[in-house]
């Protein structure tokens, strides 16, 4: 079943969201893949317990990420070099779905397209998964740091994602698929607009099993809606309205509406994708345990409690010299166009300590990951 069709049939209670403040770094290249390899010792930490790991087991050691890591900073194919590739493959008898599918992505990344059946089928149900109260079969979560490739996200320098590119241009009918949904909403990034948009004006178009007969149905319109909210600017919005279909244009232009809405979002799309390095944000803990003021728990949009929708959304925010949010801008993932705008007022409205280097407050970037998740209680971890 389509994940769009599925999010009308489910029914559960829709719970608050978890808020997690994770490591904090600035985003060098488009999908935020691919960063120099200088993981430490704390990044090493989340690693193993975001794997369910200890130190060791599978080859993993520090040392021995760090070279990877270097290497494949080098040459993205080199994680299907000899040595590197015995050492990913030797991740595929992991008892944990998240080291295998961060394996995986490592070896589509370097040209070994025999995995991606089994890649694609872990995010497909990764994404149903976080779009119901069921708890999926094959369950995985996101590794938010900059300075250890995500499990979803295969970098946008590889060979695959250039093969992949050209095959979706040579064949409408995979603009169709759900589980092409699934692998995009992790992997947009700027150098695919001219692809994304083509795609665009294909949306609706009939199919020998059938038509679509609302933008809700169509991947290709999520595709699109995802890449905006990303990367987008208010000329991007316009030109991608411009060319939708009739009847698919009034839905972007309630999405562009509310994106207009949202204080400073558009300067983002600048702010954030400047080569200059921000240093990260960190701060021990104040009174409230976290060195950041909250606002009021957030809640879901009454849109997204009738539609039982969820998902794990994570943001970059620029902090200011004076400790307050100057923009933020959600990272690729699942139906942002839902829910970023909620997640967006409420970045915005908290306040940090400024990070203070020399003696001078300087401005920072920090990642958070938000999981909006049925019957969940409210959660904050700094």
């Amino acid at each position: 079943m389509k994940v769009f069709q599925l999010l009308f049939l489910i029914t559960a209670t829709i719970g608050t969201a978890a808020l997690r403040m994770g490591h904090c770094s600035a985003q060098e290249t488009p999908t935020g893949e691919q960063a120099a390899p200088g993981v430490f010792a704390k990044d090493y930490a989340t690693f193993l317990k975001w794997a369910g790991l200890q130190d060791g087991q599978f080859g993993i050691t520090l040392e021995k990420l760090r070279n990877f890591l270097e290497a494949r900073s080098r040459n993205i194919a080199s994680a299907n070099q000899q040595g590197w590739a015995a050492w990913l493959k030797a991740m595929e008898q992991a008892p944990q779905l998240e080291l295998r599918t961060w394996a995986l992505a490592r070896r589509l990344e370097g040209g070994d397209v025999s995995v991606y059946p089994e890649y694609e089928n872990i995010v497909y149900n990764h994404v149903v998964g976080i779009s119901k109260p069921v708890q999926p079969a094959k369950k995985i979560g996101a590794l938010t740091l900059d300075t250890i490739p995500n499990p979803f996200i295969i970098d946008a320098s590889s060979g695959f994602w250039k093969a992949f590119e050209k095959i979706i241009n040579e064949n409408d009918n995979l603009f169709l698929s759900a589980n092409m949904y699934t692998i995009w909403c992790f992997n947009t990034h700027p150098n695919n607009r001219d692809l994304i948009f083509r795609m665009a004006e294909k949306v609706l178009l009939k199919e020998k099993k059938g038509a679509f007969s609302t933008a809700w149905d169509d991947p290709r319109f999520w595709i699109l809606a995802e890449w905006l909210y990303s990367w987008g600017n208010e000329s991007d919005f316009s030109e991608a309205i411009e060319r939708l279909p009739d009847k698919a244009e009034l839905r972007l232009s309630n999405i562009f509406k509310e994106a207009k809405n949202l204080p400073r979002f558009f300067e983002s799309s600048v702010r954030l994708q400047n080569p200059a390095r921000l240093p990260e944000w960190h701060n021990p803990p104040n009174d409230s345990g976290s060195g950041i003021k909250f606002p009021p728990p957030i809640k879901y949009p009454r849109e997204l409690q009738i539609r039982q929708m969820m998902t794990v959304l994570t943001v970059d925010t620029i902090i200011g010299e004076d400790g307050k949010p100057v923009v933020c801008r959600p990272r690729p993932g699942p139906w942002l166009s839902f829910f970023f705008p909620t997640v967006y007022n409420y970045v915005m409205a908290c306040e940090f300590e400024p990070l203070v280097i020399d003696g001078k407050p300087v401005e920072s970037k920090c990642i958070t990951t938000f999981t909006f998740k049925a019957g969940a209680a409210a959660e904050r971890r700094p």
